[in-house]
């Protein structure tokens, strides 16, 4: 039952995808999905994606992010961390200095909880790897963090190592002012189920 529910999570947040600011271009978003389940209530299935959908957030970019975002932010229950709160691929505009800096106005932060100022940008290998990417993304960081923002970089390393995934949420928590208190003997599997839908290590590689 679990699993068949992770599976349906990432399906949901998938569907309502889109690239950074173009939320037009996605297939569905999650209001038209709550619409539709109503529509088939009753109906094989529909139990389970109506639970499904209760942790479906809009705005995804990526696979990668849907993921990041379940493990960050999923109920303890569930496998995640209970970190929940975040907007995906939240646009900020910059200050003057900020927008001289970077040469634009605005800025995209992949996962970002708004309220306590802190921003996650998830880091793969295939667009952060090299010297020109690595040194844009400290530029970047440090333009944020003058606009007050905290900017917590998570790496593909970290985010398919249990440990240091754990590290970083653990981090993440205090930074937001908050605890994670496992207190669920199920929380290791449902954590394991979620980490399932991980691609292949070399495919997170590539984007």
């Amino acid at each position: 039952m679990q699993p068949a529910l992770h599976r349906l999570i990432l399906l949901g947040m998938q569907l309502c995808s889109h690239p950074p600011g173009k939320p037009n271009a996605s297939l569905s978003n999650k209001r038209r999905l709550k619409s539709f389940i109503a529509k088939v209530k009753g109906h094989y299935g529909s139990r389970i994606a109506s639970k499904a959908l209760e942790h479906v957030e809009d705005g995804s970019a990526s696979i990668m992010e849907s993921l990041t975002y379940m493990i960050l932010a999923l109920p303890i229950a569930l496998g995640g961390y209970g970190l929940k709160g975040i907007k995906l691929n939240h646009e900020m505009k910059l200050s003057s200095e900020g927008a001289n800096r970077l040469e634009q106005r605005r800025c995209i932060i992949d996962l970002y909880y708004k309220s306590e100022k802190v921003a996650v940008e998830y880091e793969s290998y295939a667009f952060h790897s090299s010297p020109y990417e690595q040194g844009r993304s400290m530029i970047r960081a440090a333009v944020l963090e003058r606009q007050g923002i905290i900017v917590m970089p998570l790496s593909t390393i970290q985010l398919y190592d249990k440990k240091l995934c754990k590290d970083f949420a653990l981090n993440l928590a205090s930074r937001l002012g908050k605890r994670i208190q496992i207190r669920t003997g199920k929380f290791d599997e449902m954590h394991e189920s979620v980490r399932t839908l991980l691609p292949r290590r070399n495919v997170a590689e590539r984007g």
